[in-house]
C-alpha cells in the first residue's frame, strides 16, 4: 500500500469540487490507518464530507476554543498558508463527535481543528471530509464525557501538524482531572493516566509533571507555595517596607531551605561578608518543597544546624592551622595526587604517570 501523500500529494484540492471527486478523496485517505487518531476510551466511525456551516464549534459552555488549551486556542502560525493549498494529507482528519442519545439534538461537535476549520470557512471552503467519533469502553478516568473530550484533544495536539500540547497544558490537564481524588494513591493514578493517553513524554517526564502536581494538592490550604522569583520580590518588597525602620543596614539574602547545598553556599557567603565587614550576616529563608507546617520546620532547623557545624569545623581549622604554621603565610593543607585517567589519545590509548594517573 502506498502511503497518502504518494497517492494524493500532501495537499489536495477539496474547493468546489463533485461529489464524484469527494468519493474518490475520500477513498484515498482511507486507505491507511493515518486518518484518525487512536485515543483511548475513543472508536470511530466510517468518515464523511459534511458542509462547514453544519459542525458545531460551541463547547457545552459557549467558548469556541479547544477546551484543553490555556487562554484559547490560539493563532497558528502558517495555518493561512496551509489551507490556501487545501486538505492537508499527512495530519488525521477533523474529528467530530455526534451524541447517539435519541433524546439529545442531533449535533456534529468539533473535536479538534479549530483554528483549521474556522480558516477553511474564512478562505471560501463549504465542505470538509470528517471522522466521527464515539465514546467506547470509557477508561477508569474519563467519568465524564466533557473528561473523554479533553482526552481527545490531549492525543489530537500531540502530533504532526498541530499545535504541540504544552507542559502548562499538560499539567493543568493534571490538575482538573483529580482536583477530587483522594490523595492516597494518587500519584500512581496521575503516572497511569498520562502513560495512558501516550503524549510522547518519557517515564522520568510524566513522573515529574505528577510530582508537580501532587506538591500543590498536598500545599492547597496548607502551605503558600513561593518560587524562588517569589521569594525574591518578597524580599524586595520586605526591604522596601522595613529598610527605613534603622535595624538592619543592608537587605537580607535569601535561602531555599529545601536546598541541599543550601548551607555551604550560605556558610561561603556569610566568612566573606564577615571578613569585609565584621558584621553579621542577616538572611531570609524560604521553602519551595515544602507541602506542610513540618516541612518548613525542619528544612529551617537543619539549615541552621548545619551553618553551626560549619562554623564549628572552620573555627577548629583555623586554631589548627594557626598552630602549626601561624597566620602570616598562606599553605595549602591538601594535595591533589592524581587524575583517574580519562583522557584517550588518538591512538586509542591512555597516557599515565608511575603510578597510573594523567597529569
Amino acid at each position: 500500500m502506498k502511503p497518502l501523500a504518494e497517492v494524493l500529494g500532501r495537499f489536495v484540492d477539496i474547493k468546489d469540487i463533485t461529489s464524484v471527486r469527494e468519493e474518490a478523496i475520500l477513498n484515498a485517505l482511507t486507505r491507511t490507518d493515518t486518518y484518525y487518531y487512536d485515543v483511548p476510551g475513543w472508536g470511530h466511525g466510517k468518515p464523511f464530507w459534511i458542509d462547514i456551516s453544519d459542525i458545531r464549534l460551541k463547547n457545552a459552555d459557549g467558548t469556541e476554543n479547544n477546551s484543553i488549551r490555556l487562554g484559547g486556542t490560539g493563532d497558528q502560525e502558517g495555518l493561512e498558508s496551509d489551507v490556501s493549498k487545501g486538505l492537508k494529507t499527512s495530519v488525521p482528519l477533523c474529528a467530530v463527535y455526534i451524541d447517539p442519545d435519541p433524546d439529545v439534538e442531533y449535533v456534529v461537535q468539533l473535536l479538534d481543528w479549530f483554528n483549521r476549520v474556522k480558516e477553511f470557512g474564512r478562505q471560501g471552503y463549504k465542505r470538509l471530509p470528517v471522522v466521527p467519533y464515539f465514546r467506547d469502553n470509557p477508561t477508569e478516568f474519563q467519568l465524564t464525557l466533557q473528561d473523554a473530550i479533553d482526552d481527545f484533544r490531549a492525543v489530537a495536539n500531540r502530533g504532526t501538524g498541530q499545535k504541540v500540547i504544552t507542559e502548562k497544558e499538560i499539567l493543568e490537564l493534571l490538575r482538573k482531572r483529580f482536583a477530587t481524588y483522594p490523595l492516597t494513591g494518587l500519584k500512581d493514578r496521575m503516572v497511569r493516566y498520562l502513560t495512558q493517553l501516550d503524549l510522547g513524554l518519557s517515564g522520568q517526564e510524566i513522573k515529574g509533571k505528577c510530582n508537580t502536581v501532587l506538591r500543590e494538592r498536598e500545599r492547597l490550604g496548607n502551605i503558600e507555595y513561593f518560587s524562588r522569583k517569589d521569594a525574591e520580590d518578597f524580599n524586595k518588597n520586605w526591604w522596601e517596607e522595613y529598610s527605613s525602620e534603622g535595624k538592619w543596614d543592608n537587605k537580607p539574602s535569601l535561602v531555599n531551605a529545601s536546598d541541599s547545598t543550601r548551607a555551604l553556599r550560605l556558610w561561603n557567603q556569610m566568612m566573606k561578608y564577615y571578613v569585609d565587614t565584621g558584621e553579621i550576616f542577616n538572611f531570609m529563608s524560604f521553602h519551595s518543597g515544602a507541602t506542610q507546617h513540618a516541612d518548613i520546620d525542619d528544612g529551617l532547623k537543619e539549615l541552621k544546624e548545619e551553618l553551626r557545624d560549619l562554623q564549628m569545623t572552620t573555627i577548629k581549622y583555623v586554631n589548627r592551622y594557626n598552630h602549626e604554621f601561624g597566620a602570616d603565610h598562606v599553605r595549602p593543607t591538601w594535595d591533589h595526587i592524581g587524575s583517574i585517567p580519562q583522557k584517550i589519545e588518538d591512538d586509542g590509548t591512555k597516557r599515565t604517570n608511575w603510578c597510573g594517573f594523567q597529569d
